[in-house]
């Protein structure tokens, strides 16, 4: 399973605004390192605002999910 949202969370590395409408939920949540709350809109405006990649820029590492009070959480390292 963890497979599946890392080769989901790739696809959103591209910064491809069809990829970000289709996979982020209308309640999507995510708290970045910095502690900030991000939401669907706030990652829509994002990628309206920014081309898209012809290849990433960024690989993902050190993959991992688990449940946590009924909700998906994951954590990566992100590398340049």
């Amino acid at each position: 399973m963890e497979n599946i949202f890392k080769e989901l969370e790739e696809l959103l590395l591209f910064y491809r605004k069809e990829d970000f409408k289709k996979l982020l939920d209308e309640n999507y949540e995510e708290i970045g390192v910095s502690g900030k709350i991000y939401n669907k809109a706030m990652e829509m405006d994002y990628v309206n605002s920014h081309q898209a990649l012809s290849e990433k820029k960024l690989i993902i590492s050190d993959f991992s999910s688990k449940e946590i009070g009924g909700k998906l959480n994951y954590e990566f390292l992100q590398n340049y």
